[in-house]
């Protein structure tokens, strides 16, 4: 017991060398630096991941409006072009148009869209305006985009209305005949709205920019520096140049504010943007650090948020979608959907005397159709829709087959339009095939 009590007073009585004390500081000191260096990176990527997401979750909501709007311009061009090929008059088709803005205003509650159209080098519009036909058309980014892209929906760059000095976009296709496009105008007030959106912080900011890197609409947290051009300008270059890559790149903000850089590029070139001020994320002293990590939280909960109210955003879409469709489909009493490889054949609506042969071979849907055709029609009926005819027709690059027929209706033969429409952004070897009954537009001419 002795030896156990000197041994350990030999022990106590050593004193430690000055480097090792000052090795063991530095080593301490490195380890908390590192650990510190460790969490911060670890803070701003997770922050960089759930911002990108958070861009993302913004951007989807905008890109759900442009099909939105692109679905029901290629609507209004599938009427329109019906209009033409069946020679129609300017009033016709500026009825029509006035009548489908209207539908589509009673779908949606709002006034959404304004459609024209240049038909035989006229201007034709449901709300003619004055100078309409002094106004050279011929010139402006839209109608020379739709011509140039043929068949598909393009959209301009946001411009401000000379008119009503409103920032706008406008959609546009081309039409049957030579030069004939049609267009929407789109207030971009009424285009980008986020009444349910999420603020991140309160300095958070949101901007969406165009395709040609101009902004188009922002939405402001305690901040207003996003309408700054110059600020607007460097984060886009900043972005486009890959500078805000790195989980842990900055801007400086105009009043002297380093921020993060969240974004998103959507399919048509639209830059969806979202700065946060990075004391939000990293501030000094472990308190501030725990406070990072609840922002982390705040991000991920509004993450979620974002998630719920795009699902809730896409089923409203989906519902105004169905709504439309509905509301414009009913002037077609039949249509299939119809794979023209394999000869299966999808039915979306169908008339009562047809509903009895359940089956999803084209070939036999055909036989059941013609048995409806007047005798003096069923072999042309049975040419013209015959599945290899069909085949025939895309392959040498006819998308589209209009015949008009007779066909029973209840012990009375009434006229009927046939149609075969394809597009090739519709799901790959599928064409839809329609009927309308014509009767009494056939027996007026």
């Amino acid at each position: 017991m002795k030896y156990q009590t000197q041994d350990f007073k030999n022990i106590k009585a050593r004193k430690m060398p000055v480097w090792v004390k000052i090795s063991a500081v530095l080593i301490f000191t490195a380890l908390l630096v590192w650990g510190v260096v460790l969490v911060r990176s670890k803070l701003l990527k997770n922050a960089k991941d759930m911002g990108m997401y958070l861009a993302q979750s913004y951007a989807w909501e905008e890109e759900n409006r442009i099909e939105t709007y692109s679905m029901l311009l290629s609507m209004c061009s599938e009427y329109t072009n019906s209009e033409i090929d069946e020679n129609a008059t300017a009033d016709e088709i500026s009825l029509l148009l006035k009548d489908y803005s209207e539908k589509v205003e009673a779908a949606y509650e709002s006034a959404i869209i304004d459609p024209y159209a240049v038909i035989n080098g006229k201007i034709v519009a449901a709300n003619p305006w004055e100078g309409d036909e002094s106004y050279d058309y011929r010139s402006t980014e839209w109608y020379q985009k739709a011509l140039s892209y043929n068949g598909e929906v393009i959209y301009t760059n946001i411009y401000k209305d000379v008119i009503t000095g409103k920032n706008m976009v406008t959609l546009a296709v081309k039409l049957h005949g030579a030069n004939n496009v049609l267009a929407f105008d789109i207030i971009i007030e009424n285009f980008t709205k986020h009444e349910n959106s999420v603020a991140i912080s309160d300095k958070f900011c949101y901007m969406l920019y165009g395709a040609d890197d101009k902004i188009i609409y922002s939405t402001n947290y305690g901040v207003s520096h996003s309408h700054d051009g110059k600020f607007a300008d460097d984060i886009v270059k900043k972005i486009r140049s890959g500078q805000m890559i790195p989980h842990d790149s900055t801007i400086v903000d105009p009043e002297g504010f380093s921020r993060t850089v969240y974004y998103y590029e959507m399919s048509n070139g639209w830059l969806a943007v979202i700065t946060v001020p990075a004391s939000r994320i990293l501030q000094d002293g472990w308190n501030d650090v725990i406070v990072g990590l609840a922002m982390l939280c705040v991000l991920v909960i509004g993450g979620i948020i974002i998630f719920m109210i795009r699902s809730y955003l896409v089923n409203q879409n989906v519902k105004y979608t169905i709504d439309t469709l509905k509301l414009l489909g009913d002037s077609y009493y039949e249509i299939y959907r119809l794979n023209y490889i394999t000869g299966v054949y999808k039915a979306i609506k169908v008339p009562d005397d047809i509903k009895q042969h359940d089956t999803e071979d084209y070939k036999q849907l055909v036989e059941v159709i013609k048995s409806k055709i007047d005798e003096d029609y069923a072999s042309q009926f049975e040419n013209d829709f015959s599945i290899e005819n069909i085949r025939e027709l895309i392959s040498n690059g006819v998308f589209e087959l209009q015949r008009e027929y007779k066909r029973k209706f209840n012990d009375k033969y009434k006229w009927i339009s046939a149609q075969m429409i394809y597009k090739r952004d519709i799901q790959k070897n599928q064409v839809v095939i329609c009927f309308k009954e014509i009767d009494n537009k056939k027996n007026m001419s």
